[in-house]
């Protein structure tokens, strides 16, 4: 079985990523806003000076790839 997914995620500007020597707790909250693509979030996100996109792209399988 092969699963194969993405999802994007906004960041703040005063977003940290966690560390040794920042340590954080960090809350991942979905939207209130519903987007059928990504390309109708990209149209009507807001967006602000320092915000990053982070895309994460993920495959989930029962097997090892170099088997």
């Amino acid at each position: 079985m092969i699963q194969h997914e993405f999802e994007g995620r906004m960041l703040w500007d005063n977003y940290i990523y966690p560390s040794a020597t920042a340590p954080v707790v960090t809350l991942i909250k979905s939207s209130r806003c519903k987007y059928v693509s990504e390309e109708e979030f990209f149209a009507r996100v807001k967006w602000k000076p320092g915000f990053r996109y982070v895309r994460v792209d993920s495959t989930d399988t029962d097997r090892l790839p170099v088997r």
